[in-house]
């Protein structure tokens, strides 16, 4: 709970430093020689330091020789300036963001793409762009090199078990609360004075619950540490897989050890915890969050003047797949700019650091399906039939304002950004 309240304090840090004036950035040319815009000669690397000195970003246009001069001047000094705030938005416990790393500007495929430190991005699109999207779909890829989501994954120790593993909070805590069997006899008595109270606490969804999960999944992780936790009368009436009793009979150490307390919690609460032969974490795909916050970033807090991702966007998707002959019903999980119009409605209505513990969710492959839940009291279908309805209210008001300018001019007013943040 402590570091989810560090976090929180990071992000509202950032919000604070989206306000002012940050420092200015420190450019490095090697050799220095600015190239005109419609210069053909390949152009050495361009180096530009964040202004606080956490980042060194690497610029290569030598294949694009013509974008060099706007890579360095305009694109150049907007990365260099962003990087620390995207970094206090999205920070997690004992990471540090990558402090080098690369763009790359070449003839290619598609818009840009972002493998660990190294960024592409292809040269005739950018061309296209450069007094349009470029800037901020670049801005885009910086956050995918903030993010570096993975790492936690494979760092994990073995058979530790993540909030996201307690998959039916509510029936475990009514088995523990009742002392419904020997198992939840014996866990209830591991629990500390702070894990009660947290357990008496406890209403269902909402920030009480989060509290209760992470206190309960440290005492299940406590458990699953210490000592061989088999006894025959314990687990008299626990039905074991055949890898549980296997595991068993091996009379297991260490990591190993970790395994079978893991898995003989799993066999006696099998309704109530993610089974790790099963996949483990309860993560899902959350491949629309890795590219929503993102576009979160970029088109409400870098450039939220173009409302590149507000109802006027929508509502261009909607005429699209209407002359395709399909009707499009935008989802929280669609990704990109839908996706980032859904946590701002979030953002702004309910919890205004949910971005930051989604973020440290991820990196830490922690994920679960009830995390909306516990911050806002609602599940993520609850969110998206409210934040459905007030989409199609904006739609509504957008029509009877005058017809939309064409893109990255400024729009209508009837832009998403809801309300002030709410206090939780």
């Amino acid at each position: 709970m402590k570091s989810i309240m560090l976090l929180a304090a990071l992000c509202a840090a950032l919000v604070a430093g989206c306000k002012t004036q940050a420092p200015q950035a420190v450019a490095v040319q090697r050799p220095g020689t600015k190239q005109p815009l419609d210069s053909s000669a390949p152009s050495p690397p361009f180096v530009i330091s964040a202004p606080d000195g956490s980042c060194e970003i690497t610029i290569n246009t030598a294949k694009a020789p013509d974008t060099t001069d706007w890579a360095e001047h305009t694109l150049a000094p907007v990365l260099a300036q962003w990087y620390p705030k995207i970094s206090a938005l999205l920070p997690a416990v004992g990471y540090t963001p990558p402090k080098k790393w690369s763009l790359t500007i070449a003839p290619g495929d598609g818009v840009a793409a972002t493998g660990g430190t190294r960024v592409t991005a292809n040269a005739t699109w950018v061309r296209s762009q450069l007094n349009k999207e470029a800037v901020g779909a670049l801005l885009h890829e910086e956050v995918h090199v903030v993010q570096q989501y993975g790492g936690g994954r494979r760092n994990n120790t073995p058979g530790v078990l993540s909030v996201g593993d307690i998959t039916n909070l509510a029936s475990l805590t009514k088995k523990l609360r009742a002392n419904a069997d020997p198992v939840a006899v014996f866990v209830g008595q591991q629990l500390t004075l702070a894990e009660r109270k947290a357990l008496a606490q406890y209403r269902g969804p909402g920030p009480k619950a989060y509290l209760w999960r992470t206190n309960l999944a440290g005492a299940l992780n406590r458990i699953i540490g210490g000592p061989d936790i088999y006894d025959a009368a314990l687990f008299k009436n626990v039905t074991l897989r055949d890898s549980t009793a296997s595991l068993r009979e091996e009379k297991p150490e260490g990591n190993d050890l970790r395994r079978l307390n893991r898995a003989l919690l799993e066999d006696s609460f099998p309704g109530e915890l993610a089974r790790r032969s099963a996949g483990g974490r309860n993560r899902g795909n959350t491949g629309w969050l890795t590219e929503g916050i993102p576009d979160y970033i970029r088109w409400f807090l870098y450039e939220p003047q173009t409302h590149g991702a507000g109802p006027a966007y929508i509502q261009r998707r909607i005429d699209s797949d209407a002359k395709k002959g399909q009707v499009y019903e935008p989802k929280y999980n669609d990704s990109y700019r839908i996706s980032a119009n859904f946590l701002n409605f979030v953002t702004s209505k309910y919890d205004r650091h949910i971005v930051t513990k989604l973020n440290d969710a991820l990196r830490q492959g922690k994920y679960y399906d009830d995390i909306w839940a516990d911050n806002t009291g609602k599940t993520v279908q609850e969110l998206n039939q409210e934040w459905v309805a007030r989409v199609r209210q904006e739609l509504r008001n957008l029509k009877t304002k005058p017809a939309a300018s064409p893109a990255f001019a400024p729009t209508t007013r009837a832009v998403v950004v809801l309300a002030p943040p709410q206090p939780n």
